[in-house]
């Protein structure tokens, strides 16, 4: 069955809850975990996950978009440098794009641009089991569907989406215990080890992750963690080589709240800068993993790329682009 669909109409929907979701960053809610909530990692209670959207990889125009309805999660491959041209299919039940920080921030498209991951958000931590599905990232069919035992959450991908990297949550009665595990889509299971920082082994992982950001070549994941025992750092992982670096941040002057906050890695993928509010919080050598005081006050504050990518679609809609869609139903595997 086809239908038209109006830009303006799908990419309003989804601008509007990313741009005032911000102020509720990092208040975490009234129980243990709550803050799991914020992030989107478990569905809330009565209400339908909220739109997310994803930018595709650099130079491409694309946007992933996942809107839902009354049938199900309705995805839409979005091709700005073509036209506008919309590619979408519907009914992923209750998957969707998932995000990985307290500031929404989304992850799940490999560098490549072949793969994306959707994630059905936790019941609670309680859960039985687990459920991701892998997408060949162009025609938004599924690749695998994943069923695992336990609870566990989406935290990044290899830039050839061969390796998924998942937080197992270890202890129901405090989620901000955790291991990292990484998942190997060709070979269908979970790798037996836990990708962990050495020096830090035989220490449970904890924190809260605040914001994400991703090196150029889709390789490092680095995440801004605070309301760690041992104070807030940031996370390296290596999604090529399956390691990881935690850098302690204790030498630097940082706020006890650091909602607001984010992380931005330079053009060649050498420096890490940590932002609040427009101004600089300290930097990291990403290849020493050296980290040092703020060098330079910040003019302004910035604005999150995605945010731009969306509005500018939302202009370019303005204009008259109208786009066809094509739904389908998606078999839901069973097990």
């Amino acid at each position: 069955m086809k239908r038209r669909i109006s830009l303006v109409t799908a990419l309003a929907a989804i601008a509007t809850p990313l741009l005032t979701a911000a102020p509720a960053l990092a208040k975490g809610g009234s129980r243990d975990g709550g803050y799991l909530d914020a992030k989107g990692v478990v569905a809330a209670s009565g209400l339908q996950t909220p739109p997310r959207a994803i930018v595709g990889p650099p130079g491409s125009g694309l946007l992933y978009i996942a809107q839902p309805s009354d049938e199900g999660v309705n995805l839409a491959r979005v091709d700005t440098a073509g036209g506008g041209t919309v590619t979408a299919h519907s009914n992923y039940g209750g998957f969707t794009i998932p995000t990985v920080a307290l500031d929404k921030s989304t992850s799940g498209l490999s560098a490549d641009g072949n793969t994306l991951v959707l994630a059905e958000p936790l019941a609670g931590l309680g859960a039985a089991s687990s459920r991701f599905d892998v997408l060949k990232a162009r025609s938004l069919r599924v690749r695998e569907s994943v069923s695992l035992r336990g609870s566990y959450s989406f935290d990044a991908i290899s830039p050839d989406g061969n390796l998924i990297y998942l937080i197992q949550y270890t202890n129901p009665a405090n989620p901000s215990q955790y291991l990292v595990r990484a998942y190997d889509v060709q070979a269908g299971h979970l790798l037996r080890k836990p990708v962990i920082d050495p020096s830090e082994a035989g220490q449970p992982m904890t924190g809260k992750p605040v914001t994400r950001a991703m090196s150029p070549n889709g390789q490092w994941a680095y995440t801004l963690y605070q309301g760690s025992d041992e104070g807030p750092f940031v996370h390296a992982l290596d999604t090529s080589g399956r390691s990881a670096k935690c850098i302690d941040l204790d030498g630097l002057n940082l706020p006890t709240n650091l909602s607001g906050s984010r992380l931005v890695v330079s053009g060649d993928g050498d420096r890490l800068t940590i932002l609040r509010h427009g101004s600089e919080l300290g930097a990291i050598d990403t290849d020493t993993f050296a980290v040092s005081p703020p060098s330079t006050p910040s003019n302004g504050h910035g604005f999150p790329w995605v945010l731009i990518a969306i509005l500018a679609l939302v202009a370019a809609a303005g204009a008259g682009i109208t786009s066809r869609v094509v739904r389908r139903r998606r078999r839901v595997a069973s097990g």
